[in-house]
């Protein structure tokens, strides 16, 4: 249940980020967004798994303790600092000049969204693995729902503009804390 809430939460988080990438394109092709969606999950696997085999490797160096309220309150504090990141974006309301830029340009902001977002996906994959949640299942989870939310993303941002972005960021923030509280339950009070 934890880990649904929380990639709920980096998928809506994604959307939001490919939201303002969208709201820049000026032509949308099948070929851009088969490209597009392809490079974002590879991205999203690969990072994923580094940070899920980086917590797998200090767990096995005795670097941190393999204790589950130990590694529970770490995922708590992860999850919370990106939920705030969130919430912060949402709150700063930074304008986003809606500036179209033809197929040349949409390579260099899918590469965008894919290091933007790198980081959070790495601190995601560590934390799960801290958890022990198998990394098959973090995989097929979050990949699924990263390329749904930056195909829902670039189409919402080219049709509409980057005017839910900050709707996003908000519903994101939220459910990360909804999951960090659903951690904080399942390890700490039962």
């Amino acid at each position: 249940m934890v880990l649904f809430i929380i990639g709920i939460g980096l998928g809506v988080y994604l959307y939001g980020t490919a939201v303002c990438k969208g709201a820049l394109l000026g032509n949308m092709d099948k070929k851009q967004i088969a490209l597009s969606l392809g490079i974002s999950a590879l991205w999203q696997v690969v990072v994923l798994t580094l940070g899920n085999l980086a917590a797998i490797e200090l767990n096995t160096l005795k670097l941190i303790k393999s204790d589950y309220p130990v590694n529970a309150f770490a995922c708590l504090m992860i999850f919370g600092i990106i939920a705030l990141r969130m919430l912060i974006n949402a709150l700063k309301n930074d304008p986003v000049e809606e500036k179209r830029v033809e197929t040349k340009g949409f390579y260099k902001l899918i590469f965008g969204i894919c290091f933007s977002l790198g980081f959070y996906t790495f601190l995601s994959g560590f934390a799960l693995g801290l958890l022990q949640i198998p990394l098959l299942q973090e995989l097929l989870f979050l990949v699924g729902l990263s390329v749904i939310a930056v195909f829902g993303g670039l189409y919402a941002g080219y049709r509409l503009g980057y005017g839910q972005r900050n709707t996003a960021y908000i519903c994101g923030g939220i459910c990360l804390l909804a999951g960090d509280l659903l951690l904080f339950f399942q390890y700490f009070i039962s």
